[in-house]
């Protein structure tokens, strides 16, 4: 008896996976506004009775893909600084994997849709910021976790905030612009700045 509840569980969270990761790609594909749940069913090879199942309306299922996706990159940026903190590296090392992981690619592109779509949608937004809050404070962890103590200075913990904030920024372009190689060189150059700045801060 408890063998089959498990493999009902099991084959449960094997659905829902595959309807948020089918989720993901059609809007980082079509955009939130053409996203339709028939697409959706079709891409995850699940029937339209399961999906209403595991998620009754589109905005159930948009909302947890959205945080799904953030579950993903907080696990992979928390892997990443571990990496780097194993080697013995700073955190201004992991810039480049923070980049595309992050700031590159169908996660990135599916959650700042989701974000854009939410400024003119108070349900989907209500749905939305409390993964937005969590995803903030996680990520806080993180960097604690790895490269922040209690004895960092205010100006690392400022440097860390804008070099954050110059990364979603210049991720922002991409949207205006397609030139990878134009952004590499961006992030080359601020890689650059900010190494000067840490050295003279030192």
């Amino acid at each position: 008896m408890s063998r089959t509840r498990r493999t009902q569980e099991e084959r449960s969270q094997v659905t829902r996976q595959q309807l948020l990761e089918a989720t993901i790609d059609i809007v980082h594909e079509r955009g939130y506004q053409n996203a339709s749940t028939n697409e959706i069913v079709a891409r995850a090879g699940v029937s339209r009775g399961a999906l209403l199942h595991h998620y009754p309306t589109k905005i159930d299922l948009l909302s947890a893909a959205f945080q799904y996706a953030h579950e993903q990159i907080i696990a992979d940026v928390a892997r990443l600084m571990a990496q780097t903190r194993a080697i013995g590296g700073d955190w201004t090392d992991a810039l480049d994997d923070i980049w595309s992981r992050l700031f590159r690619g169908r996660l990135w592109d599916f959650t700042l849709d989701m974000a854009v779509a939410a400024r003119g949608d108070e349900a989907l937004a209500q749905h939305l910021d409390p993964t937005l809050h969590s995803y903030r404070t996680d990520l806080d962890k993180v960097w604690s976790q790895y490269f922040l103590s209690s004895d960092s200075t205010a100006e690392s913990k400022r440097l860390l905030n804008l070099t954050f904030c110059v990364m979603r920024g210049i991720a922002l372009q991409t949207v205006l612009r397609e030139d990878p190689q134009f952004y590499e060189d961006m992030m080359r150059e601020w890689k650059g700045v900010l190494e000067v700045m840490l050295r003279d801060k030192g």
